[in-house]
């Protein structure tokens, strides 16, 4: 492990008159638990990695977002047993009484809360498409219509069908692989104001949780991360940072920490790996190493303002990483509602041909798209007319951009939001 000493002790002799707050967050040996973390209070709500299964979103009555919990614990260096989510090749409940290697593996999109593993098979062409199901506007019901495996953390196999979600109420059901010890239940979104709904298959029942007020989810996930040998894309377990319901990160490089200050050019995202893990880097003479340019402009759902700079992370050992956060003085407040209501880009991983797909609250005669590389150059660059709901556009890229892996970042008004994608 790398300790920052110099960087340390200047921070906490050079500038105690900024309100500076140093804070020791830990998971556990193994990463065995998860943390929920409040900015302003320092409460923190701890879990272990096994305490539930899926993540409901409980917003309003537009979203439909259902996660699984990727996170798993890790001993000498070998994951312990995960979730693991799978499309069925039929919507057949009845009819699947077994698992086939064939089904397709489903991760969640760290884009946002509302698209996880359950959505990512939506039609990116229907707006009324949520992956798992399609919203009826007539009787305001998402009617489910895809078939799910999911392999429990014991490694039993079950078949599971999100039915419906009836204007406020989730309905599910699952059994075993041959239909036996099927079983039902209700997440009611009124139950959880905090916008999150965590459900357990071991108790069939959401946890009595509240999630007020929680800013970060300081966890493992399941990532794509490119192949630095080769232009493949791997799904990789992590250890960092995602962004809780209405926390927004922008991530400042190159720049000494002390010196950053917010202005009207600081770009923040909503996407929940904004902050992410890879603040830290592993060097097999130092062990683990942060940069000390590298900083992180954190906007609560309370409408605070917080400098945050990751100090040191000791990996599996003790699980433990050390935050300095900073209060910043916010004269104005904040519209916390983003401009978009739905971003999609197809197919991803995609060739010549980029189609973005978008729904604005309000139209917005400058949206503007930006491509960056993994340096952070801009490749590429347009500004479309938006208009009030569903639009729809398709641009040919230049063929002389390499294959590998690229962000395409979407603005309107101060609303951004950013997405990965790969180029063939």
């Amino acid at each position: 492990m790398k300790t920052y000493l110099p960087l340390l002790v200047a921070l906490i002799t050079g500038h105690m008159a900024m309100a500076q707050n140093f804070t020791e967050l830990s998971i556990g040996q193994g990463y065995a638990n998860q943390l929920f973390y409040d900015l302003d209070t320092d409460k923190t709500i701890e879990l272990k990695t096994s305490d539930w299964d899926l993540i409901f979103t409980t917003f309003g009555l537009q979203d439909a977002g259902i996660h699984i919990n990727e996170s798993s614990a890790s001993t000498f260096g070998m994951p312990a047993p995960s979730i693991e989510l799978y499309l069925a090749d039929t919507n057949n409940y009845d009819v699947i009484t077994a698992f086939d290697t064939t089904f397709t593996r489903l991760y969640n999109d760290e884009r946002s809360w509302g698209f996880g593993a359950f959505n990512v098979n939506l039609n990116p062409q229907s707006f009324f498409d949520f992956g798992w199901g399609n919203y009826n506007p007539m009787t305001r019901q998402v009617i489910g219509d895809e078939l799910f495996i999911i392999k429990l953390r014991s490694g039993v196999y079950k078949k599971l069908l999100i039915e419906l979600l009836d204007i406020d109420v989730y309905k599910i059901k699952w059994a075993n692989l041959d239909g036996t010890e099927e079983q039902t239940a209700e997440i009611d979104k009124k139950d959880f104001q905090n916008g999150l709904a965590l459900f357990s298959f071991t108790t069939g029942t959401t946890l009595d949780l509240d999630l007020s007020g929680m800013d970060l989810l300081y966890t493992r996930y399941i990532t794509s991360v490119p192949d630095t040998n080769t232009t493949n894309i791997l799904d990789y377990t992590v250890t960092g940072f995602l962004s809780m319901p209405g926390t927004e990160v922008a991530r400042i490089e190159g720049m000494n920490p002390d010196d950053v200050v917010p202005n009207d050019t600081t770009q923040y995202s909503t996407r929940l790996d904004a902050m992410g893990y890879d603040w830290k880097a592993f060097d097999f003479t130092e062990g683990w190493v942060i940069p000390n340019d590298l900083s992180f402009l954190v906007k609560t759902a309370a409408g605070k303002l917080y400098k945050t700079v990751l100090i040191d992370f000791e990996g599996s050992t003790t699980g433990v990483t050390v935050i300095n956060k900073t209060e910043l003085n916010v004269v104005s407040t904040r519209n916390l509602n983003t401009a978009f209501e739905d971003f999609r880009i197809f197919p991803n991983p995609i060739q010549n041909d980029l189609n973005v797909a978008f729904s604005l609250k309000e139209s917005d005669q400058n949206v503007q798209l930006q491509l960056f590389n993994q340096l952070g150059q801009l490749v590429w660059a347009k500004t479309v007319n938006g208009i009030t709901g569903s639009n729809n556009y398709n641009f040919q890229l230049s063929q002389t951009l390499a294959r590998g892996a690229y962000y395409l970042n979407i603005q309107a008004g101060q609303s951004q939001m950013t997405q990965k994608i790969s180029i063939q």
